[in-house]
Formats: C-alpha cells, structure tokens, sequence
C-alpha cells in the first residue's frame, strides 16, 4: 500500500469526513473514526482508494483510545498522521453553563485531544515520524458571548497545540 497512514476522529460527519476524502484522494490510506459505527463505515464507504478502515472510539473514554490505538497498530503496524478532530459545540454563559456541561464538553473537546496525543504520540517518536493535527476553533482564539464552555474547550486545545 502506498501513501500515508492516517487516523481521524469525528470522520462520520462534517470537516472530519471531509478530511477524509482530501488525504484518501492524495492517496493515503484513512482509518475513519467515529462514535457511531453506521457514520464511520459510511465515510469509510466514499473514499476512493482501497485499505481504509472504519474504526469506533469515543475519544472521552481511556479504554476506547487503548484500544483505537491497539486497531490502528494491529491493522497498519504504526501510524503517520493523527487528526484530533471529533468535538462537540456547547452553548451558554459560563456563569450559567451547569458543571455536568462543562465536564462533557472539556471531556471530549480537549481531553480526547489529550487522550490521542498520549496514545499515538509516543508511537510516532518510536517510529521516529509522524504529525499530529489538533483542530480547535475561531472561539478558542477570540472568546464569543454565549460559548463559554466550548470556547474554553478550543483555547486549551490551541495552547496544548502550541
């Protein structure tokens, strides 16, 4: 197989799916992840290109990134690039946003980004390559009346980032 060895999260929908489509065009092989099986395989299924897997993991959960990592290393024997992409969008004043919203949204908004750089990254510096692209947001770079939690979620995203 030729090109490069790609996962992306969130891949059932959106700019995740449209990530997929662009490197599978560009030749590389996608490991499309999703917490819904039916999107993931549907991304899978438009793809041109042969050796791309439809993968589930919810990037909230440490058990489910173990074993997203163990499916990509069992499929592709290491990895090239790993796209952080799956988020959720939360609305509300930050005085006003209850904690159950906070901690779902800084649970899957940054630390699933945390969770797959823990995962993938330490297997990327035994290979002695790979890239990490951590997608955030305009609001985690300019703060929005009303998306308190989410805004938060996407500047920590961007400070992990930098």
């Amino acid at each position: 197989m030729s090109g490069r060895r790609v996962s992306i999260t969130g891949a059932g929908s959106g700019l995740g799916r449209e990530l997929a489509r662009v490197y599978a065009e560009r030749g590389d092989r996608v490991a499309c992840v999703d917490l819904n099986a039916e999107r993931a395989e549907e991304t899978r299924r438009l793809l041109p290109g042969g050796g791309h897997l439809a993968l589930v993991a919810d990037v909230g959960a440490d058990a489910a990134m173990a074993a997203l990592k163990a499916q990509v290393v069992g499929a592709w024997a290491g990895l090239d690039v790993l796209v952080n992409n799956a988020g959720i969008a939360s609305g509300g004043e930050c005085a006003h946003t209850s904690l159950a919203e906070w901690q779902r949204t800084m649970n899957i908004n940054l630390m699933g980004v945390v969770r797959g750089v823990r995962e993938f990254v330490p297997l990327m510096e035994a290979q002695g390559r790979g890239l990490v692209i951590n997608v955030a947001s305009f609001a985690g770079l300019a703060g929005a009346p009303g998306l308190g939690a989410y805004g938060v979620s996407k500047a920590a995203v961007v400070a992990l980032s930098e």
